[in-house]
């Protein structure tokens, strides 16, 4: 199923969201957790966004960042 293409906008706050399969926790352990930091750090670094707060639930998280060039 596609989904509409969204306009960023430079210097806009946004809130990305995503989860696992139904049933599929997170796993909370140390490698997992810097992997997934590791990502989020070359997003900022590549994508040029900023990263305000995430908070890691069981299943989902929450993403805040804000977007500094979104012609990147």
């Amino acid at each position: 199923v596609s989904r509409r293409r969204r306009l960023i906008t430079s210097g806009r706050v946004y809130e990305i969201g995503f989860r696992v399969r139904v049933g599929i926790p997170f796993p909370p352990n140390d490698v997992i957790n810097l992997i997934l930091m590791s990502v989020i750090a070359r997003v900022q670094r590549d994508f040029k966004v900023t990263v305000c707060h995430i908070i890691w639930m069981g299943n989902h998280v929450h993403i805040i960042v804000i977007v500094r060039d979104a012609e990147e």
